[in-house]
């Protein structure tokens, strides 16, 4: 399993179908932000659409969007949809994100003013020195299509690596514009990474014998882990680009309860044509 992190958006095809719509109606509602690089965010200042914005064609997936495609223009993205908001089926929501894009995580609060929080991370490669990163906001309309507002922009922030700056954290919130009283605010971090040299694997007893060791290549790390039939615990060694190392430690077992737990994936970052790529490997077994 891989995942190209990138600027460039995959062309998705719109499948038509319908959702239960909010009942409360109204004003478009602020979901998310559209990320772009400075190149792409001056070209958009000269060359705005009719009405400042771009509609987006969303993928459905059983009934539930999982992507958007905002057509040429270059980025990604980070929005939670809303899906139902009615009193039969109550609320639900959609997390949609972009392939540079990981992390991805949603927090609906209850009671009164309850405050939907989408938080997310943007990775970036390192070794390219400065990075500008620039902002527009994404909306919904009360019948569910989505548009990036090409108008109002986002002040944006620039990173650079040869000043030891490799991450900063993007926050916004709109009050009163999501359903009723339902505030949406939203978290960003960015993060510039190294790409992997190599990830050594290795297994271990309960009792801490090693029993098996295994170096893979980023882009050849296997899409599921053959656990040895004696091993407890995974020791994950990166060796990164930049000459430092990091490790990792995943549980398989625990003692204490006899069940089996499993924490993942593993995730490899390979640096091909310029993007990181995460190559992922599974830990629990298949079934």
């Amino acid at each position: 399993k891989n995942r190209i992190l990138g600027a460039a958006i995959l062309a998705l095809v719109l499948s038509g179908c319908s959702l239960a719509r909010p009942e409360s109606g109204g004003a478009d509602r602020e979901i998310g932000l559209f990320i772009l690089d400075e190149e792409t965010d001056n070209w958009l200042e000269e060359n705005q659409p009719a009405q400042g914005r771009i509609y987006a064609d969303l993928t459905m997936e059983e009934g539930t969007p999982s992507a958007a495609d905002f057509g040429d223009l270059a980025g990604t993205y980070s929005m939670a949809y809303l899906e139902t908001d009615t009193e039969e089926e109550g609320v639900s929501y959609a997390t949609l994100a972009g392939e540079d894009i990981t992390d991805v995580r949603l927090t609906i609060g209850v009671g009164d003013g309850e405050e939907v929080k989408l938080e997310s991370v943007l990775l970036l490669p390192a070794g390219r020195g400065e990075y500008a990163v620039f902002y527009r906001h994404i909306y919904e309309t009360a019948d569910g299509r989505v548009y990036l507002d090409t108008e109002r922009e986002e002040a944006g922030h620039v990173l650079d690596e040869t000043d030891g700056v490799t991450s900063m954290t993007f926050e916004r919130r709109a009050t009163g514009s999501a359903s009723g009283t339902r505030a949406f605010s939203q978290t960003l971090g960015i993060r510039i990474v190294p790409a992997d040299a190599d990830l050594v694997l290795g297994q271990y007893s309960a009792e801490g014998a090693l029993l098996k060791e295994e170096t893979f290549a980023p882009e050849d790390l296997p899409d599921r882990l053959a656990w040895e039939a004696e091993a407890a615990w995974l020791l994950v060694r990166r060796d990164k680009t930049d000459g430092t190392s990091l490790y990792e430690a995943y549980t398989r077992n625990v003692p204490e309860t006899g069940e089996d737990r499993y924490r993942g994936p593993v995730e490899a970052y390979a640096l091909e044509n310029g993007r990181l790529c995460i190559h992922a490997m599974e830990l629990e077994p298949e079934e």
